[in-house]
């Protein structure tokens, strides 16, 4: 019906125009919301169904009520576990965020420190080197003039601090960038002011920097207590959660329990235990400022190329004296001759390679597609359900992927997607960080861009391939940066999926190195510098534009 105003007829929108608006919305989160449905949504549903079964992937599962929690909790090594866990949060926690604090202060430029993004595994086997009785972590005792030549992970008093100070090392610079993007926002008149107060730099770190960045240290505590409490990784390369259980975690534990004992309906349990205890964390993701932080942070947490596990590896991969005592810092002899024996002699590291690239290009571009679609539709578009499926999928980060190991692997077995790579690759694509990142970017677009596009007659698709994707090149960029990091780098879910040798990816096959070879330290570390290899050329490639995608965050949060 026409209404007149101000003599020019006014046409309201029609319901259909209602509906192909509504369609559109739907049609562009589809792609993206299958995996989450299935992969989280229908996973937590069956971690909580199996909790309260026995099953053993051998025969149907028995419903035995609360046994499986009433177990937990007289389980020795559940208990010891937890006290594991207490002990390594109560001391990496504080002591990470400390040193970020006093490091974002101090290096108050992000050029100034070249963070390292190498992969768990390439940063646990390096450590591993360094602890080894005849290291340099020994030798630099030595040195000082303590003789000792202690199996740093091979003894229960010293296993897990030698963890606690590997994770202190390799999460420092990560929680440093989250404090140097919240010092962007800090106004620098009130340095200046304090300065003309008489206040020096100590002074002003405790009466200014501390008080004025209590969001992004709540954001550091928040992310390293969820981090420590998934601590895996390194437990499963170096130490296999001994010795005598003194690095063992709660979700060595849940992967002990499922997949090599094959008590799913128990490591059911233990995923759902760890969930409930940090659930109380959710609420931090209604807070603006941890999502703004969250916003910043992801833009600067891969703008530099990473230095000092690159110099690490380079060093090591070429020495030839290794393993000699005290040990050789500037090597005397360099073997090149160790990249050509790890690449013709290992069988399978070619087809390793292999297999990470073709699982780190599927994610590129399915996963960059889909997170677009459904970022512009959450930013862009209105339809019912658009808050709550927003809010659905961001609580979702909160969901700790152990949870979901369980549940998933059947999801799988029952696809027939074990050991293969699309059982790796298809769960993944639920993650939420792109579509929440993807979201923020195209909020701060201008809306001119839609409305001439409109007026020229362009359709929505036409608009969001041919206006919005060009605009969006730094957004991408990033993307692309963080999401082949993750990619190229994963472990734990291909440590579950993968089967066969061949089928491996890079991460497993090095992890692998120790138990064919006995642990040859000049091919482990010489295919470790192929691992690192190709993230350090990406973010030197996309350099540009990741720091274009920093500036835009940052002023626009």
């Amino acid at each position: 019906m026409a209404v007149m105003a101000g003599g020019v007829a006014q046409r309201r929108p029609s319901r259909f125009r209602y509906w192909r608006q509504w369609l559109t919305a739907y049609l562009f989160l589809a792609p993206y919301m299958i995996f989450p449905l299935v992969f989280i949504a229908g996973a937590i549903a069956l971690a909580v169904y199996f909790s309260f079964t026995d099953y053993d992937l051998l025969s149907d599962p028995v419903f035995v009520g609360l046994k499986n929690y009433q177990r937990a909790f007289q389980d020795e090594s559940f208990l010891h576990a937890i006290r594991n866990v207490a002990t390594y949060t109560a001391v990496v926690v504080p002591s990470q965020t400390f040193i970020a604090l006093v490091m974002a202060a101090v290096l108050d430029r992000i050029a100034w420190y070249l963070p390292c993004v190498a992969s768990s595994v390439v940063t646990t086997l390096i450590f591993m080197w360094l602890f080894l009785p005849d290291g340099f972590i020994n030798a630099a005792l030595n040195f000082v003039g303590i003789n000792a030549r202690i199996n740093w992970l091979g003894d229960e008093a010293t296993a897990l601090p030698s963890i606690m100070f590997m994770n202190i090392w390799a999460t420092a610079a990560t929680m440093m960038l989250i404090f140097l993007a919240a010092i962007q926002d800090v106004p620098g008149p009130i340095y200046e002011a304090a300065h003309l107060d008489g206040a020096g730099p100590i002074r002003q770190f405790f009466q200014i920097t501390i008080p004025l960045l209590r969001p992004a240290i709540f954001l550091v505590v928040l992310l390293g207590t969820i981090g420590c409490f998934q601590l895996y990784d390194q437990v499963k390369i170096a130490t296999n959660g001994g010795p005598n259980e003194a690095t063992l975690t709660v979700t060595y534990l849940i992967w002990k329990q499922g997949f090599r004992d094959l008590n799913m309906g128990y490591a059911s349990a233990l995923g759902v235990i760890l969930f409930v205890g940090l659930k109380n964390y959710q609420r931090a993701f209604q807070d603006e400022s941890f999502l703004h932080a969250i916003r910043n942070v992801a833009t600067y947490t891969a703008v530099v190329v990473p230095s000092q596990t690159f110099i690490a590896l380079v060093m090591a991969a070429v020495l030839d004296e290794i393993l000699d005592w005290p040990p050789t810092i500037i090597p005397t002899v360099i073997q090149w001759q160790n990249y050509v024996d790890v690449w013709t002699n290992s069988h399978f590291f070619p087809q390793w390679i292999l297999n990470s690239v073709w699982l780190a290009v599927f994610h590129l571009v399915v996963y960059i597609a889909i997170c677009s679609l459904a970022g512009y539709a959450f930013a862009r578009m209105n339809f019912p359900g658009a808050t709550v499926f927003f809010i659905a999928i961001l609580g979702s980060i909160m969901v700790p992927g152990q949870v979901l190991w369980v549940p998933k692997f059947l999801i799988l077995n029952q696809l027939g997607l074990v050991d293969n790579w699309l059982g790796v690759g298809l769960p993944d694509l639920a993650e939420v960080f792109g579509v929440f990142f993807m979201t923020q970017f195209f909020k701060s677009l201008p809306k001119e861009l839609e409305e001439a596009a409109s007026i020229d007659g362009a359709g929505t698709f036409r608009t969001f391939r041919q206006i919005i994707l060009p605009n969006a090149y730094p957004a991408l960029a990033a993307l692309v940066i963080l999401r082949f990091q993750g990619s190229w780098n994963e472990f734990q879910w291909p440590l579950i999926v993968l089967r066969s040798p061949d089928h491996l990816t890079l991460p497993l096959g090095l992890a692998s190195f120790q138990g064919l070879f006995g642990v040859n330290w000049n091919w482990v570390l010489a295919g470790a510098m192929f691992n690192a290899l190709p993230i350090i050329l990406l973010v030197i490639f996309f350099q540009k534009y990741f720091i274009r995608s920093a500036a835009s965050s940052a002023v626009k949060g």
